[in-house]
């Protein structure tokens, strides 16, 4: 995705003497840039994130559930952090319910929580 930002944002992609204070200036202008698309490409396709806590517990248990998360229509990313005391699952999908992924981390056995984001 980062090449067809950039692509049409093409200055960034010239080469170039810049002095510190120009350089700066074309870094913020181009990480702006990003941050709109980005924006505008998650509303337009209705990019959602879920979050959970869940009763995943180590590596193993996340392996269990990972073929399933990867195959499920509409999810695009997810990542669960062990390192967090709720074993938090983000997930972020198009189309998705947190209904249905609660149930299918049921069906592997596990209990997922959705966490309310504002």
């Amino acid at each position: 995705m980062s090449r067809q930002l950039l692509h049409r944002f093409p200055q960034f992609m010239w080469g170039g003497n810049f002095d510190t204070a120009e350089f700066k200036i074309m870094e913020r202008r181009k990480q702006d840039f990003i941050e709109n698309e980005v924006t505008r490409l998650l509303v337009e396709e209705d990019v959602q994130c879920l979050i959970f806590r869940t009763s995943l517990q180590n590596r193993d248990d996340v392996e269990k559930i990972s073929t399933t998360l990867d195959n499920l229509e509409g999810l695009s990313d997810w990542h669960v952090d062990l390192d967090d005391w709720e074993k938090v699952l983000r997930i972020v999908c198009t189309g998705l319910s947190a209904e249905s992924i609660i149930k299918t981390l049921f069906r592997k056995g596990f209990i997922a929580e959705e966490i309310p984001t504002n």
